[in-house]
């Protein structure tokens, strides 16, 4: 290979210090050698010197915690205006609630059930009569269990609930009763009405309970029931409602009946029929 260079460049008839003048000339075009190394030092440079760019701007956003995007600082009026916002919107949170624990929204007309069904499980030693549609749920009755049923449709609710020794304390009040003659039949049942009324008074707020009134119920005689006014909840709504007690030689029963302030005027004969359609079982 070494004479095939030779012969090219000391070929007769042509001028070396031309061509040797031609080829100095066009290497001054091409870039200036650089070693490797000195070549991947500088790129090495150029990289670190970007992170560093990148991670000061970073740190002016990060450091301080009013520095916007573009790591200028937000104005008093942005604060401001934030902090305004958060009053009216705790503000409002607090109305709504004074509004709804004082029953001033009232809620949709009810419209008092057409139809009422049975409610009478088998062995079950408690029925009566439904709207058709509501909820119906029981408990209790067997190994010592006191019986318990409950019938909903929505915030409307009436609970059934035995106690426990109510059986002997009916029976102590009908040996009352023979005993001290003209005694009204119903006293027994006013006077349990009257002892459970305390019990009410711890469980909810602002409780307010009127006079009781006699009810007639289809298995369990004269009963007691009395309107009352309440709050329960997180967030103290009121509610209205009726307490009632009824009971015999076996059981003694009491009834909380409630639903929110505005609709208690509709649905208040809705209760009154259930706990008078209250038996001791089967239809």
């Amino acid at each position: 290979m070494s004479q095939a260079r030779t012969a090219v460049l000391y070929a007769p008839g042509t001028n070396c210090h031309e061509e040797t003048a031609a080829a100095i000339e066009s290497a001054s075009d091409l870039p200036a050698y650089q070693p490797m190394l000195y070549r991947r030092t500088a790129k090495k440079k150029a990289r670190d010197s970007r992170d560093d760019a990148e991670g000061a701007a970073t740190f002016v956003e990060t450091a301080d915690g009013e520095t916007g995007a573009a790591g200028e600082k937000r104005g008093p009026l942005v604060l401001i205006l934030g902090g305004v916002g958060g009053l009216l919107l705790v503000g409002l949170v607090v109305a709504g609630i004074v509004l709804l624990r004082s029953g001033i929204f009232k809620p949709a007309k009810y419209e008092p059930p057409q139809n009422y069904v049975s409610f009478a499980p088998k062995g079950f030693q408690l029925s009566a009569k439904v709207p058709e549609g509501w909820t119906q749920t029981c408990a209790g009755g067997e190994a010592g269990l006191p019986i318990s049923a409950r019938f909903s449709s929505g915030s409307i609710s009436v609970n059934v609930r035995e106690s426990i020794g109510g059986g002997a304390l009916g029976q102590a009040a009908i040996a009352m009763q023979g005993a001290a003659p003209g005694v009204p039949k119903e006293a027994p049942v006013i006077g349990i009405h009257a002892y459970h009324r305390r019990r009410f008074e711890d469980d909810y707020k602002n409780y307010n309970e009127e006079f009781g009134r006699p009810i007639k119920t289809r298995g369990y005689g004269e009963g007691r029931i009395s309107d009352f006014t309440a709050n329960e909840g997180l967030f103290g709504l009121q509610i209205k409602g009726c307490r009632a007690t009824v009971m015999n030689s076996i059981h003694q029963f009491t009834v909380t009946c409630k639903c929110p302030a505005g609709q208690f005027k509709d649905i208040k004969p809705v209760f009154e029929r259930i706990v008078a359609s209250l038996s001791t079982g089967g239809d």
